[in-house]
């Protein structure tokens, strides 16, 4: 599966993606919805996954992004951008954040991964959500 794969609503598109993300996220032991939830600042957002603990409270909140070679420069930061406008919002009392993507990608100057570990997020590759869930625990 390439890159350009995720188009779709199916299980290669970015629903699939936001689906096995939050299937990833239930293997590891978590409970995983997909909410709309109120952040700090009362900004309603719908974030795309976020797990939580068998007592119900939240562990982690997942944001999925494309990242597809296509999608224009632009876009990518516009998506970026975004993801941390919404998890900005979500940063109360330690809950950490990660934004999956297929594969990260580099643009110009911006150094995506110090932009997200400033709000207590990682930006990470669909490959490595399994390890990011090992260390919640």
């Amino acid at each position: 599966m390439g890159l350009g794969d995720f188009t779709s609503d199916d299980n290669t598109g970015i629903k699939g993606l936001e689906q096995r993300v939050r299937d990833e996220i239930e293997e590891h032991g978590y409970n995983a919805k997909k909410v709309r939830e109120e952040g700090l600042s009362g900004n309603t957002w719908e974030l795309d996954a976020v797990a939580y603990s068998s007592d119900g409270s939240p562990v982690a909140y997942f944001e999925v992004k494309d990242a597809s070679e296509d999608i224009a420069k632009q876009t990518y930061r516009n998506h970026m951008t975004r993801a941390i406008a919404e998890l900005i919002d979500f940063r109360e009392e330690g809950i950490p954040g990660a934004v999956v993507v297929p594969q990260k990608r580099e643009f110009g100057n911006k150094d995506w991964d110090a932009l997200f570990e400033s709000i207590n997020c990682t930006l990470i590759e669909e490959r490595e959500l399994p390890e990011f869930l090992s260390r919640l625990d």
